[in-house]
């Protein structure tokens, strides 16, 4: 049976996705070894959590105790943490830099609430480069 050799187009999805050059991952000639990839945490690294905490009633808290991220609005309350929205911009010149961070299942304000503390604190650097949702790791640490 005569054996085929399979081209790639160019431009075509395989191309792209077996051809460094055409999918944007080589390096180029004006940027000789691309940044590498630096992921930061949200909550209590940009994000001061207990700031958050604070602006919620006694009552509230009480309600909520040991659960306190499930507060309806919670994550609107915060406020960063000194000094980390310079960092976050220093490290994202010289990395590219994502946020990870998730939300409680049982919060569905969550997610949205912690988009717009990054657009409002961060702004453009951060555009498009929060990752989260609501998964945890058999073995993480709950604080």
């Amino acid at each position: 049976m005569p054996v085929r050799k399979m081209t790639r187009a160019p431009g075509s999805p395989m191309q792209q996705a077996t051809d460094p050059e055409a999918n944007g991952t080589a390096p180029s000639q004006k940027n000789p070894s691309p940044k590498k990839v630096l992921y930061v945490d949200m909550d209590n690294v940009l994000v001061d959590f207990a700031s958050g905490i604070a602006k919620v009633s006694a009552e509230t808290q009480k309600e909520f105790e040991g659960r306190l991220d499930e507060v309806p609005g919670i994550f609107a309350l915060m406020e960063p943490m000194v000094g980390a929205i310079e960092a976050f911009h220093e490290l994202s010149e010289k990395f590219d830099t994502y946020i990870l961070s998730t939300s409680p299942w049982e919060n569905p304000t969550a997610a949205s609430e912690k988009v717009a503390w990054v657009k409002t604190h961060l702004g453009d650097v951060a555009r498009k480069r929060l990752i989260g949702g609501s998964f945890r790791s058999p073995g993480h640490i709950s604080h």
